[in-house]
């Protein structure tokens, strides 16, 4: 019983110092990245061929970098039991349209045909609807990484004994019968020219798999050299009186190769509002150099505060267009700056742009809205993503003040 016991402890702390190392290189991680976006942006002047190329793998693997220590969060995570499953009675045909079509460009980039072939009405499963896709998108992903092009990845299922399965069929270099078990470990990946040019965490399987036996279910690969891989993962069926709740509809998107970023060719970000007046709040120096050099690239004036108080002491004096708002920072937390704000008829509607590595839930979204507000995380935001933003809160104050 004390050993079990001393096993928690030591995985508890192994958690706890995970997600402390995950948090503090996200800031300068952001700062990073930021500052090479910048500068392939255009915001420095011209680049040479030379300079350019080296500034690009620069920025690529400051990505690679960043999404690693997202992925080794998400799993400590998952891991803990910190991400609760908001489980529902779920339709996973209409879970597998939406990842067919939300991975699409990428498919047509690799130039594999994605074809599904599913039993017509699947019952319910009792899921997170999320979750589930976000396990079918990484077996996807890997599927279309690994198949020749003009070939097709399929999509199949199957319902039995009280089990849904949905299989994920490649006609790819297939994997050796000694990595069928281990390849659901951290970092594990299948050595070959391929795997080492196409890149990847070796996390995501370990991902995958957390999910799954988060759900009670499970998750497998039968593959051999030369003939493909077929990854699967089965779920329980719902209550038979279930009844499913719709989900939003899915929006077709291209999303960039997974294993390859694309640096910034133009700085750009929709309508710009000019002269507008921008508070950036932070209590990290070199991400608030970056963020106002953006602010600045895209015509408008900045001021920045290094921590609560300071703020809303700048805030009550220089009446800014839009506030980019960190949350946690010493002295006073993004938290009392958005609840003293409130307060006051004057500041209670302005625009604010969250931008910060905490993981917020919907309580602490709600309890950060001020005006019309916006989330970014800072180790996922971009040059282009941050201007858009920003422009998008500018041109309602802008509409607010004009009205």
């Amino acid at each position: 019983m004390k050993s079990q016991s001393n096993h928690h402890d030591i995985e508890r702390l192994k958690n706890e110092f995970v997600s402390l190392v995950s948090h503090e290189l996200r800031t300068p991680l952001t700062s990073i990245k930021g500052s090479l976006g910048l500068i392939l942006g255009g915001a420095c002047g011209e680049l040479n061929n030379d300079l350019r190329d080296l500034l690009t793998i620069a920025y690529s693997n400051s990505d690679r970098l960043i999404k690693l220590i997202n992925e080794i969060l998400d799993l400590s995570k998952i891991e803990a039991g910190q991400v609760p499953l908001k489980t529902a009675p779920t339709d996973l045909t209409e879970v597998v349209e939406q990842s067919v079509m939300e991975i699409g460009g990428f498919a047509q980039q690799r130039g594999v045909l994605i074809v599904t072939s599913l039993e017509p009405d699947l019952p319910l499963v009792q899921a997170d609807a999320d979750q589930i896709q976000r396990v079918l998108m990484n077996l996807l992903s890997n599927a279309l990484k690994f198949s020749p092009a003009d070939d097709q990845v399929v999509i199949s299922s199957e319902y039995r004994d009280g089990w849904v399965t949905i299989r994920v069929k490649d006609h790819g270099m297939g994997i050796p019968p000694e990595y069928h078990d281990r390849i659901f470990n951290k970092f594990q990946q299948v050595q070959s020219v391929v795997t080492r040019k196409l890149g990847g965490t070796g996390l995501g399987l370990a991902i995958c798999k957390a999910i799954i036996d988060q759900h009670g279910g499970r998750i497998g690969v039968e593959s051999e050299p030369g003939a493909g891989s077929c990854f699967y993962f089965s779920l329980p069926i719902a209550p038979p009186t279930a009844t499913r709740e719709p989900r939003a509809p899915a929006h077709p998107i291209t999303p960039a190769p997974p294993t390859e970023t694309q640096p910034p060719t133009g700085i750009r970000g929709g309508n710009r509002p000019r002269n507008s007046f921008v508070l950036m709040v932070d209590d990290d120096p070199g991400l608030r150099m970056v963020v106002s050099r953006i602010v600045q690239h895209s015509g408008h004036q900045v001021e920045t505060a290094n921590n609560g108080e300071e703020a809303i002491e700048k805030v009550k004096k220089l009446h800014p267009d839009l506030i980019i708002l960190d949350i946690l920072m010493p002295v006073l937390s993004g938290f009392g700056v958005v609840q003293t704000l409130r307060r006051h008829p004057d500041t209670r509607h302005l625009p604010l742009l969250v931008l910060t590595t905490k993981d917020l839930n919907d309580a602490e979204k709600e309890a950060l809205r001020l005006g019309p507000t916006k989330f970014l995380t800072k180790s996922l935001v971009t040059v282009e993503t941050l201007t858009l933003a920003m422009n998008e809160l500018l041109q309602h104050r802008l509409a607010e003040v004009t009205a």
